[in-house]
């Protein structure tokens, strides 16, 4: 792919920005952060259209605990499952094996899901440039609080992957710029496109990153 040589123009942009999903349970620095951020691309002459997309709430039943990706990696890993176990990190490990006891059919049906979801979110994301939605819902913790627990870990991860995941559910492609006061703890915000859109989303995010950059003061 060839290099992306300017940013896009702003002014005239439409930007859809999804309320369903992406926007639950954020943290209060988190949400402050994506909202002045989206202030300012309005600022700037952007088209910034709230909207609750409440297609996104099909995700969960599309890869119901990540049933999708757990059956095809314990496909690719298995023959190495099954002489160096050991070898993995036990909180990978165990997600992997979740797919052994993923059926055929039961994939089947899931891929189908799938190829739906995709069909439907191509669809009510037409006619917008792109989607802004906060990379994940909070700041990072800290490794303390991490690893506390098992629990506390898969917590942590789940809520931490939750919004990049649903991208690569409907297949679409997106990156993440910063949207934070500098000097406190980082913020992204992510710029997401739908299939094949990957130029498009990166001159589009040369411009968006000038903008929301916010330094100190």
């Amino acid at each position: 792919m060839e290099a992306v040589s300017a940013p896009a123009q702003l002014r005239g942009l439409r930007f859809a920005v999804p309320k369903t999903v992406f926007q639950n349970d954020l943290s209060s620095a988190v949400a402050d952060a994506f909202t002045a951020a989206l202030g300012r691309l309005s600022s700037a002459g952007a088209a910034i259209v709230d909207l609750p997309m409440a297609e996104f709430a099909q995700a969960a039943g599309v890869n119901p605990r990540g049933a999708l990706v757990s059956a095809e990696a314990y496909w690719w890993h298995r023959k190495w499952m099954k002489d160096g176990a050991d070898k993995y990190d036990p909180r990978v490990i165990a997600r992997i094996r979740l797919g052994e006891t993923i059926t055929a059919a039961d994939y089947i049906e899931l891929t189908k899901l799938r190829e739906q979801f995709v069909r439907t979110i191509n669809s009510v994301a037409a006619g917008y440039d792109a989607m802004l939605m906060p990379t994940t819902p909070e700041t990072a913790p800290t490794i303390v609080e991490a690893a506390k627990d098992d629990d506390t870990y898969t917590r942590f991860n789940l809520r931490m992957l939750r919004n990049p995941a649903i991208v690569n559910l409907f297949d679409g492609c997106a990156l993440s710029v910063p949207c934070h006061v500098s000097g406190t703890a980082p913020v992204g915000m992510m710029i997401a496109g739908t299939q094949n859109t990957d130029r498009k989303i990166l001159a589009i995010g040369l411009a968006v990153e000038e903008v929301v950059r916010k330094p100190r003061g």
